[in-house]
């Protein structure tokens, strides 16, 4: 199958009528930008190119690059069919068989869901790959092509979809309550479940402040600017541990000031006085950087320069 990527082309030629350099013509009056051959010799190995010609018949572009040669598969040739499992939290395993009848170089591993067409994830030299940070909310498709050196041998897809499960780490459940609170787009609070909220083992940046609190309201915006240009990047958390002291100012504060997740005020309060005694909170504000197994990588990060360099450090 050869396929011409500008849509704007009328006709192409496939060279096929044999000329000096051993091509065949196979259309000269094609004006679809796929075509397929039937009838093909099978583990012979067939290459491509193409020109894109103008209604006049006149060639408007070079010839096309060689394209990659393929491999037909004989009705007796093993398709690859990889299989699919959960293999740790947002993420899941793909593995499959090395095929009969041919000996890859590499296999070429594709994606899709059920919204979106397979495109390539990567090459591999091995029969397994996992894949991390998925959307659980997502069914996931696999496609394998086993590739030698000039040659695609073998192909196949999972026939059924892999969905992969958000979990967290043994001490993020135990140090918080099954619901956090987080930011919809609309900047409107929201109850998260902790699975999600601290899904892919993030640093987490325990936020100790409180409304009433001048230096707080002073360091939060710095925070704020550290957290949107460097969170995503490098997988942090800021968990908002508030010292307010109704719901009220909490919530206002909260809402109008911070976009990260924070421990509810009414249902966390258990969990709010075990954060401040476990980390001697006795002045704010604070923050706390931990690391997925609680380590602590910064007891305080409130004075310190809050740039690249110290996200990069605080997410290994």
């Amino acid at each position: 199958m050869v396929s011409i990527a500008d849509s704007a082309v009328n006709e192409s030629v496939v060279n096929d009528d044999v000329d000096e350099f051993g091509w065949l013509l196979m259309s000269s009056s094609f004006r679809n930008t796929t075509l397929k051959k039937k009838n093909l010799k099978p583990t012979s190995t067939y290459k491509f190119k193409y020109r894109p010609l103008s209604d006049e018949g006149t060639a408007i572009a070079e010839e096309s690059e060689l394209l990659e040669g393929c491999q037909v598969l004989s009705s007796s040739a093993s398709s690859i069919s990889p299989t699919c499992k959960v293999s740790g939290s947002g993420q899941i395993e793909v593995s499959w068989s090395k095929p009969t009848g041919s000996t890859p170089t590499s296999y070429q591993l594709n994606m899709r869901t059920d919204s979106t067409p397979f495109s390539k994830v990567g090459a591999v030299k091995g029969t397994a790959v996992v894949k991390k940070n998925l959307d659980p909310t997502t069914k996931y498709y696999f496609q394998v092509l086993a590739m030698s050196d000039d040659s695609i041998a073998h192909t196949s897809q999972s026939t059924k979809p892999c969905k992969p499960v958000l979990t967290v780490t043994k001490f993020y459940s135990r140090s918080f309550p099954a619901t956090l609170l987080s930011k919809d787009p609309a900047g409107k609070s929201v109850p998260i479940p902790l699975s999600s909220a601290l899904a892919f083992s993030p640093t987490v940046l325990l936020y100790f402040s409180a409304s009433w609190c001048g230096p707080c309201r002073s360091f939060t915006p710095a925070l704020v600017a550290f957290y949107r240009s460097y969170a995503s990047k490098y997988n942090l958390r800021v968990v908002f541990v508030s010292c307010d002291r109704d719901a009220k100012s909490f919530g206002g504060y909260y809402g109008q000031h911070m976009p990260w997740l924070a421990v509810p005020f009414d249902d966390g309060e258990e969990c709010r006085e075990r954060l401040n005694a476990n980390y001697r909170v006795s002045g704010i504000p604070r923050l706390v950087v931990l690391g997925g197994d609680g380590k602590v990588k910064c007891d305080n990060g409130v004075g310190g320069k809050l740039d690249e360099d110290t996200a990069k450090r605080w997410a290994k």
